[in-house]
């Protein structure tokens, strides 16, 4: 799949393409690589704490959450209209398919942190089982699972409406204060990294959780059905009463946050150097960076509006948000190859952090030319 997030229209109508949450992927993985990127050539520890650095953690730790965001999007918008259209077991093949090729670039990304030396050859084994975390490439194994387990959602979606997301993601926030109730596995244990991923008990991944994190992915479907309402009235996609509410749900919720945290321990957990939130899976988290996905949304909106054609955008890196899961699993796969010892001097982490990112460039748009060239064939 792609980010052609297509419209359900009249079928005598070619449904419009919006371009401009193609922008907003190619961004969001351009910033994902980059956050790996200065972190594994040694730029980002060498900068001091300040307000550059926090700038800079806020829009690294964007970047994710916005995927998820429009992850879900791109559920509403495409694989619902698939089963709409063709049934549950196109829908079935498509996400299956696509589960197995980020898992795929998963076991892409282990190989080569064996052979960087980030992994060892007893480690190994367990990164196959998910036991222990892969270096730069963990998320993957968010996005393999969630395509599978979004299967039956998107299936049960035409019959049960537009509430059925956001009914999901109600449930899994309220039964989240549960879940520390169980009896959970310790950090230490061999099941701890497992259950941290499955559920953030115990908080021990920085990615947050297979569970906290599907409940973006199901805002993002009912945004997706919001917009896909709005463009068939022929109305601007990220707009409206809804998208207004949410955004002042988020600033409740921040600011309630704030309170109970603190305004520093707040600040610190997010936009610090340990994501403390985002490991521990707090609500703040979810909304700041909701919030702050919704904000890059609507500036791509606002810079490529409803009307724009792909020919239109001159921007290099569209090709990412087409090709997302080839660039950031071949992106994360060479950085696991780069030694887990070696610290280059400053001058040289930054040029090699920029060749890297032009290299993950120009094989997105190889990929994309590759792609037209089939399309034409």
């Amino acid at each position: 799949m792609t980010a052609a997030e297509t419209i359900a229209t009249p079928p005598d109508q070619r449904p419009p393409r919006l371009v401009f949450i193609d922008v907003a992927r190619s961004l969001a993985i351009l910033v994902a690589l980059a956050a790996h990127a200065v972190a594994i050539f040694g730029v980002w520890p060498a900068l001091p704490p300040g307000l550059v650095k926090a700038a800079g953690n806020a829009l690294f730790y964007t970047a994710t959450p916005t995927f998820f965001l429009l992850f879900g999007v791109m559920l509403e918008l495409v694989q619902v209209r698939r089963c709409e259209r063709d049934g549950a077991l196109a829908v079935s093949r498509s996400l299956g398919l696509r589960a197995m090729q980020c898992w795929l670039g998963l076991l892409l990304g282990m190989l080569c942190a064996w052979l960087g030396g980030r992994l060892t050859s007893g480690q190994l084994p367990d990164a196959l089982l998910n036991l222990i975390d892969t270096p730069n490439s963990g998320i993957l194994r968010f996005y393999t699972a969630a395509m599978l387990l979004c299967i039956p959602v998107v299936i049960l979606r035409p019959r049960f409406g537009p509430a059925l997301p956001i009914v999901l993601a109600g449930a899994l926030w309220l039964g989240a204060p549960l879940l520390p109730l169980l009896p959970w596995p310790n950090a230490e244990s061999k099941w701890g990294f497992l259950c941290g991923f499955l559920v953030g008990n115990p908080p021990i991944w920085s990615g947050g959780s297979l569970w906290h994190n599907l409940s973006v992915v199901f805002v993002g479907m009912a945004l997706g059905h919001h917009m896909r309402t709005r463009v068939q009235a022929g109305l601007v996609p990220l707009g409206g009463v809804p998208v207004r509410l949410s955004v002042f749900a988020c600033l409740l919720g921040i600011g309630w946050c704030s309170w109970t945290l603190g305004p520093q321990d707040l600040v610190q957990g997010y936009f610090g150097t340990g994501r403390h939130l985002r490991t521990s899976c707090h609500p703040a988290y979810f909304l700041i960076s909701t919030l702050c996905a919704l904000g890059l949304i609507w500036l791509t909106q606002r810079s490529y509006p409803l009307k724009t054609t792909v020919r239109q955008v001159r921007l290099p890196i569209l090709a990412l948000g087409r090709h997302s899961l080839l660039a950031f699993a071949a992106g994360c796969a060479v950085l696991n190859l780069v030694p887990p010892g070696w610290i280059p001097p400053l001058w040289l982490g930054a040029t090699l952090v920029i060749l890297h990112l032009s290299g993950i460039v120009l094989l997105a748009r190889v990929a994309d030319l590759w792609a037209s060239h089939r399309g034409t064939a």
